[in-house]
């Protein structure tokens, strides 16, 4: 998310997945990013099945190490069933790439993470696998302020020269401003306020669980499912 006034607590951990099926699960043909391998996961995947009826909501959100655009330092993907349950996610403090490898003191006092912390984190490449499995999982990713997001998300693909990548996403900052126009605010702690959520702002993995259980309960209006895509021609459509 972009940065504020708020601090907050930083993820613990380098990497942590949060997972509730098998070591090896079998996703049938079709379902199953080609990244990831052809369906059978090995250990370094994601315990996940993938079949739509099971995940609903993915909420996304990065966390910025500095006003570089691709200088992501925290990944959370929140992957929720219908009831709100929780499927799978991720919550990963990431090293920003070379060119930009710094945290900036602005940045630091709102999420907390500094640059020893990510002296040991994977770069984006080495959680790439991960990340494509949970966002093309079948459901319908959920972001508050798009734009922004995606915008790292693009960015940090350019740096590196990642594979493509498409999936479907609405932004709850704009599903929030359309079913709630008398709030005078629809930042995501006054939308969390409003539906009586409790989280650590800008703590990747809450922000993100937090956007997709807000979505989970107002709905996708009509208009308001969008499509990103980018191809390994830098080919990019948000």
């Amino acid at each position: 998310m972009p940065p504020c006034a708020t601090p907050s607590a930083r993820p613990s951990g380098r990497l942590r997945v949060l997972v509730r099926l098998p070591v090896r699960v079998f996703c049938p043909a079709g379902h199953w990013p080609a990244s990831a391998g052809g369906g059978v996961l090995t250990r370094r995947f994601l315990r996940l099945i993938t079949l739509r009826e099971y995940i609903v909501l993915i909420g996304l959100d990065f966390e910025t190490a500095n006003f570089n655009s691709g200088s992501i330092c925290s990944v959370g993907i929140a992957c929720l069933n219908a009831d709100g349950t929780l499927a799978a996610g991720m919550n990963c403090l990431v090293r920003p790439h070379r060119s930009m490898d710094w945290v900036s003191w602005r940045f630091f006092q709102i999420h907390g993470i500094g640059d020893a912390d990510l002296r040991d984190a994977p770069e984006f490449p080495d959680i790439w696998d991960e990340f494509c499995a949970l966002v093309g999982c079948g459901g319908c990713v959920v972001i508050h302020n798009a734009p922004f997001d995606l915008g790292q998300l693009r960015s940090v693909m350019k740096l590196y020269g990642l594979s493509s990548l498409e999936f479907e996403y609405v932004c709850s900052l704009s599903v929030s401003r359309k079913c709630f126009p008398e709030l005078t605010s629809h930042s995501l702690s006054n939308m969390a306020d409003y539906f009586g959520i409790r989280f650590n702002h800008h703590e990747a993995f809450d922000d993100a669980r937090t956007c997709a259980e807000i979505v989970r309960r107002t709905g996708i209006p009509p208009g308001a499912l969008r499509r990103f895509a980018f191809d390994a021609a830098d080919t990019c459509l948000i």
